[in-house]
C-alpha cells in the first residue's frame, strides 16, 4: 500500500475551529490564537487535541457567543502584530535602498566616500524642521564610509552582471582601448565595448580599467585585453572591430596588440575578420604632415596672431563680424578675462561657466555669462541665490540713479529644459522676494517662439506675471538643420532671436 501524502488530501481549514479549538489559518498553517503555536498536519483531531490539553480550562465557562468574540478579538491582534512587523520590514528596505541610491549618486559624481556622513547630518537637519517625526527613518539610512564603499562595489558588480548577460546575445561587438600614465606613473589600460544585439539595439559600456605595473609591450597589452574578454565570457568569433592609438605596442605587424588578438582569433577557429582603427586625431596629425599646406597655414597663423596681440586689434575684428551679420563668440579660459573684453567706462559682472554647475559637470566647460554696467550706476551683485545650483546667470540690483533688478540668463542647447526651469523658477522666486521693482530678465533660452510646439519657458514666465518686451527676431536667417534661428549679441544686452530674450515684470499698483 502505498504511503499518504499530505499534501495531495486537499484537507482545508473549517472556520467553526475558530471558535471551537481557537486556532486560525496562517499562510496555510493552523495556529492556535491563544498560544501562537502552529500545528504540523491539518487535521481536526490534532487541533481539538492541543486545544484540550492546553487550553481547555481557560474557556469552559464560555458559551459559543463568547468564544465567537473572543476569537475574534485574538485574531484582531494577531493581524496588527503581524502588520507591525511587515512595517518593521518595509522600512528597513527602504532605508537600504535609499543608501543604495546615494551611493550611486557619490559614485556618478565622484565624490568622497566620507561625504555620506555629510548628507546624513543635512538629510537629518531637513527632516527636524520638516517632519521631525519620521527622523528615525532618516537615522536608520547607513551612510558611513565603509557602507558607502560596500554599496559601490556592489553596484559595480551588479552592472558588470548586466552587461555579461547583454553580451551573451551580442551577434558582434568591437572593443576600443588606450592606455596612458596616470600621475602617479602607474599605466592605466581602459578598454570600452560596444555591441548589437540581434534586434539592432547597440550596447556602449566602459568595460575595464586595469593597472599595468610592469611593462606596456604589446604582449602585455594583450594578456591585459584576453583576460577582460574571457571574464566576461564574450566570444572571440564575434569580436569585429578594434581600436587602437598608432603607438608601435598596439598597431605593431609582429607583436603588436592589434597583430596578438589576430593571432588569438585564428587560434579559435574564427572566420570572420578583424577591422583595426586607431584614432582620427593622428591621422589627422599625418594628413597635416603629407599634405603641402604651409602656404595656406602661415597666412592663417600670422593672422590669428595679429588679431590676438592687442586688444584694440581684437574689439576691431569683433565689431567688424558684427557688421557682417555673422556668428561669433569668445571663450574665456578657466576664470581668465582678457583685456579686450574690458570697455571703457563700463564694469563687467561675469559668472563663468565652470562655476555655474553643480550637478552636470559635462557642460560645465568654457564659456559663461557677462553684463556690462556704466561706470556711473550704482549696483550690487548677488552671486549666490538659494536652490539655484545649475544655472548660468547673473543677478544685479541696480539702487540709483533708478531702483531695479537685473538678471541674465543663459541656457545652452544641450541643457535638459526641465532641469533649467526648476533652477529659473528658484531664480525668480528670489529675485521677487528682494523687494524690488521692476524686475528685467534677459538672456538666451534656446527656445524657439516661431516653432508650432510648446514653449514651456516662455510659459513660465508669462505665468509669473512677466511680460515679453523684445518679440521680433534679431536676426532673419534660419538655420534649417539646427532647427533655430540664427543669434547675435551685442554690449548693452544679449538678443537673440529664438528665445524670449528679454522679459519684465512690474509689481501690481
Amino acid at each position: 500500500m502505498a504511503k499518504r501524502k499530505v499534501d495531495t488530501e486537499n484537507r482545508g481549514f473549517q472556520t467553526r475551529w475558530e471558535s471551537e479549538y481557537m486556532f486560525t489559518e496562517v499562510a496555510g498553517k493552523p495556529v492556535c490564537l491563544l498560544c501562537g503555536e502552529s500545528v504540523a498536519v491539518l487535521k481536526e483531531y490534532n487541533l481539538r487535541r492541543h486545544y484540550e490539553t492546553k487550553h481547555a480550562d481557560k474557556n469552559k465557562n464560555m458559551d459559543m457567543e463568547q468564544r465567537l468574540q473572543k476569537a475574534e478579538e485574538l485574531k484582531r491582534g494577531l493581524k496588527s502584530r503581524q502588520a507591525l512587523f511587515k512595517k518593521a520590514k518595509s522600512q528597513g528596505q527602504a532605508a537600504v535602498k535609499a543608501s543604495f541610491i546615494l551611493a550611486e549618486e557619490i559614485a556618478k559624481s565622484a565624490r568622497p566616500f566620507t561625504e555620506g556622513d555629510f548628507i546624513k547630518n543635512c538629510m537629518i537637519k531637513v527632516c527636524d524642521e520638516v517632519c521631525p517625526e519620521k527622523r528615525q527613518l532618516f537615522l536608520n539610512v547607513s551612510l558611513n564610509r565603509n557602507t558607502i564603499a560596500e554599496r559601490v562595489d556592489q553596484l559595480s558588480i551588479n552592472l558588470k552582471e548586466q552587461l555579461v548577460k547583454k553580451g551573451k546575445d551580442f551577434i558582434a561587438y568591437s572593443l576600443a582601448v588606450d592606455e596612458s600614465t596616470d600621475i602617479s606613473d602607474i599605466a592605466q589600460l581602459s578598454i570600452f565595448i560596444r555591441g548589437v544585439d540581434s534586434s539592432l539595439s547597440v550596447t556602449e559600456e566602459f568595460l575595464a580599467l586595469r593597472p599595468m605595473h610592469g611593462t606596456t609591450t604589446g604582449h602585455d597589452l594583450y594578456e591585459e585585453v584576453s583576460r577582460c574578454v574571457n571574464e566576461m565570457e564574450l566570444p572571440w568569433e564575434k569580436l569585429v572591430g578594434l581600436t587602437t592609438d598608432r603607438a608601435p605596442a598596439m598597431c605593431g605587424h609582429r607583436s603588436g596588440l592589434v597583430a596578438k588578438i589576430r593571432e588569438k582569433m585564428q587560434e579559435e577557429n574564427a572566420t570572420g575578420e578583424l577591422t583595426a582603427y586607431h584614432c582620427i586625431i593622428h591621422q589627422e596629425a599625418l594628413c597635416g604632415k603629407a599634405l603641402k599646406m604651409e602656404h595656406v597655414m602661415s597666412i592663417i597663423t600670422r593672422t590669428v596672431n595679429f588679431i590676438r596681440a592687442k586688444g584694440l586689434n581684437h574689439r576691431q575684428f569683433k565689431a567688424f563680424l558684427t557688421e557682417l551679420e555673422t556668428e561669433h563668440e569668445t571663450h574665456l579660459q578657466g576664470s581668465f578675462v582678457a583685456e579686450s573684453l574690458h570697455l571703457e567706462g563700463y564694469n563687467m559682472f561675469k559668472r563663468n561657466r565652470h562655476l555655474s554647475y553643480t550637478n552636470v559637470p559635462q557642460i560645465a566647460n568654457r564659456g559663461g555669462v557677462a553684463v556690462f554696467v556704466k561706470s556711473h550706476i550704482q549696483v550690487r551683485e548677488k552671486q549666490y541665490v538659494h536652490n539655484v545650483t545649475d544655472l548660468e546667470f547673473v543677478a544685479l540690483k541696480v539702487e540709483a540713479p533708478v531702483r531695479a533688478l537685473i538678471a541674465a540668463v543663459y541656457r545652452p542647447p544641450d541643457y535638459s529644459v526641465r532641469s533649467f526651469m526648476s533652477n529659473l523658477g528658484s531664480l525668480l522666486d528670489s529675485l521677487e522676494i528682494m523687494d524690488c521693482q521692476p524686475i528685467n530678465v534677459c538672456g538666451d533660452f534656446n527656445e524657439n517662439l516661431f516653432s508650432n510646439t510648446g514653449k514651456p519657458i516662455l510659459e513660465l514666465f508669462q505665468s509669473r506675471g512677466y511680460a515679453q518686451v523684445i518679440t521680433n527676431a534679431c536676426h532673419d536667417s534660419y538655420d534649417a538643420e539646427a532647427g533655430s534661428f540664427a543669434e547675435e549679441s551685442s554690449v548693452s544686452h544679449h538678443c537673440p532671436s529664438d528665445s524670449p530674450t528679454f522679459m519684465q515684470h512690474q509689481a501690481p499698483p
